[in-house]
């Protein structure tokens, strides 16, 4: 099986020259908000053009980041941007999106997990 992982867009649409077509399953990584270089307008089209992919395709799967997190929270961090915090979030909740995607064993994240998801595990070892 052919998986393309894509992490950390921030606003950046260099996704778009990928053949999604040649791949099994694609899966974006989260973080497509925020950016030090691009204007708002750039960053929420490219939201916008990443919702009507996933429209589109059916074997692409989109995972939360912490930078689009911080919109559904309130709970801001680097990179924060209370000028679109509205315009994001209706975006982000039409955004099908995931904490976690398990494809043939392998656990896609945005930023890695806690111990404590491990323990929780069927036959996991303590190290």
């Amino acid at each position: 099986m052919r998986v393309l992982a894509i992490g950390d867009i921030h606003g950046r649409n260099y996704w778009k020259s990928i053949p999604f077509s040649e791949f099994d399953r694609v899966v974006f990584l989260g973080d497509y908000l925020d950016s030090a270089r691009l204007s708002n307008d750039v960053i929420l089209r490219n939201l916008k053009d990443l919702i009507e992919l996933q429209a589109r395709y059916s074997h692409i799967d989109f995972l939360i980041g912490n930078h689009d997190l911080q919109y559904l929270t309130g709970y801001a961090i680097t990179g924060y941007r209370p000028s679109y915090e509205e315009i994001a979030m209706d975006l982000l909740l039409k955004l099908k999106w995931s904490y976690a995607k398990e494809i043939d064993s392998v656990l896609y994240t945005h930023a890695g997990l806690l111990k404590k998801f491990y323990s929780l595990l069927p036959n996991h070892q303590s190290n």
